[in-house]
């Protein structure tokens, strides 16, 4: 990939797509995680799997 040439957006946005992927994508997995605590588990469960 040549980093010299080109428009400056372009290699921001490729650099930043996998970044915004892995965070949604983390959000996605802790939703998930809190959900199926919070129908088995308790509070205190619950409390500690939100952080």
């Amino acid at each position: 990939m040549d980093l010299i040439h080109g428009s400056l957006l372009d290699k921001i946005l490729i650099f930043a797509m996998p970044l915004a992927a892995r965070s949604i994508l983390q959000q996605l997995f802790n939703s998930a995680d809190v959900a199926v605590v919070g129908q088995f588990a308790g509070s205190r469960a619950l409390a500690a799997v939100g952080r």
